[in-house]
């Protein structure tokens, strides 16, 4: 499925969304969100390749 499939200039975009109910400015949501995926992808990463 795409999002936007009759505009070929938006073919290599990736899209999400959050939904939550902070009441917080849009910028702070997006920072906080993007270090709790970074510190998830770390931790999976050290416990698939580094826990023995």
């Amino acid at each position: 499925m795409s999002l936007f499939a009759d505009y070929p200039a938006f073919a290599h975009y990736r899209y999400s969304a959050l939904v939550t109910d902070m009441d917080l400015p849009k910028t702070k949501l997006w920072r906080l969100y993007r270090v709790a995926v970074l510190t998830v992808r770390t931790v999976s990463k050290i416990l698939k390749y580094d826990f023995g």
